[in-house]
């Protein structure tokens, strides 16, 4: 299997890319997710994303669509990114590592592909807007603080594949009302 490790910074932005839209401010500049696209097209190589800049503009974003090709990334990857509000996940992706989504205040939804095999540790702490989620059939096993402190959660949709789920997964989510097996 082909691998490219790539930090966005100064890949899928630059300093000084910021543009206003509609829908407010972007940071990743869609060109370059283009061009991303085109090499994992043309070379069928997965992609293992991470970022070191998440402070700052992060603030800002709300708003991300990954290319599909991506199988995993670094840790805490969007984490502190409180203006996101969703997120379009690659249609690869294998597994979400820990802290991806920690303190992510304003998500509100994610999508995740039928191809999530592991959900790590605290992906989803803090989650303060996050409601309801589809936990992918291939997922078996639900980790320690996985969703703590998401107080809106109210439902999660999982399959009957799910084997484990540690007692800590919904701590602090005194919305949290039911599972739904699928």
């Amino acid at each position: 299997m082909k691998l490219i490790f790539l930090d966005i910074d100064g890949v899928l932005n630059y300093e000084g890319y910021e543009r206003f839209t509609r829908s407010g401010t972007r940071f990743v500049d869609p060109v370059l997710i283009k061009r991303l696209k085109k090499i994992i097209d043309r070379t069928g190589a997965k992609v293992v994303l991470s970022s070191t800049w998440r402070r700052g503009i992060y603030d800002m974003l709300e708003s991300i669509s990954l290319p599909d090709g991506i199988i995993t990334f670094g840790t805490e990857l969007f984490a502190d990114c409180t203006a996101l509000k969703n997120i379009r996940l690659p249609k690869c992706l294998r597994y979400i590592p820990y802290g991806t989504f920690y303190d992510c205040k304003s998500l509100e939804v994610v999508t995740l592909p039928e191809s999530v095999e592991i959900i790590g540790k605290n992906v989803f702490h803090g989650c303060t807007a996050l409601k309801e989620i589809a936990i992918p059939p291939k997922v078996e096993q639900l980790d320690e603080l996985t969703f703590y402190g998401c107080t809106s959660l109210k439902r999660i949709y999982v399959s009957e594949k799910l084997s484990y789920l540690k007692k800590s997964a919904f701590m602090n989510c005194p919305s949290f009302k039911e599972i739904i097996f699928y």
